[in-house]
């Protein structure tokens, strides 16, 4: 009798186990990445105005996630082309209210940026904004409770295509280069710029490096 209800304990501990084994291995498998792009493609569309495909969602899911081929399409036109976005970030935190990301890297985005025919910029009509939910978000107030801690956020070689009537606003970007990091809490933020270069054309203009730091807080604002 004591044999039986012990191997029954046994065989109940062991099929979570399993279960949350079998799992960590399914969420590996191309299938199933394939059907998370997918999702995570529509489920961003129907939220924004614009559409998101995602060609492929690479990664552990734990602590590393990669996305490759991300476009963004605004009426037909493809206004962002990522072939990569790299993430890394620590999940432990999550029970201190704190999202850490150890490591953001963007490679190589293209983007196109125009002006609507109201003089906006393109990028402002991409939210689908639910004014009846806008307004009971404003009237609940509280502001978002966690800290965000990105120890290292990185672009690299980025370059947009800009379409304006502004003589001052350069045609294009090129070479578009940051490394920065960024701690926001309830208290404020702090920014800090370790590298920032970019060229531009028509007019012509080349940033070799800028460095700064931003803080905000209840004490007001800072930059050096």
């Amino acid at each position: 009798m004591m044999r039986t209800l012990l191997k029954t304990f046994l065989i109940l501990c062991l099929v979570p186990v399993l279960i949350l084994a079998s799992l960590s291995l399914f969420i590996r498998t191309k299938s199933f990445k394939t059907w998370l792009a997918h999702k995570v493609s529509s489920a961003a569309s129907n939220t924004l105005t614009a559409d998101l495909s995602i060609g492929a969602i690479d990664g552990d899911f734990f602590r590393r996630l990669e996305l490759s081929n991300v476009v963004l399409t605004l009426h037909g036109d493809s206004i962002l082309s990522v072939p990569k976005i790299a993430v890394a970030w620590s999940p432990k935190y999550l029970l201190q209210r704190q999202i850490r990301v150890d490591s953001l890297h963007i490679d190589s985005p293209q983007f196109r940026l125009y002006q609507m025919a109201d003089s906006s910029w393109v990028f402002r009509h991409l939210l689908a904004v639910d004014s009846s939910r806008q307004e009971k978000a404003s009237g609940q107030g509280g502001g978002f409770k966690w800290t965000i801690i990105a120890s290292s956020i990185s672009i690299h070689d980025a370059a947009a295509v800009i379409s304006s009537a502004n003589l001052f606003i350069p045609n294009a970007v090129q070479h578009f280069n940051l490394a920065a990091g960024m701690r926001y809490s309830p208290k404020g933020i702090d920014f800090d710029l370790e590298n920032l270069g970019l060229q531009t054309s028509t007019p012509d203009f080349e940033l070799k490096k800028l460095t700064c730091k931003f803080t905000k807080n209840d004490s007001g604002m800072g930059l050096s």
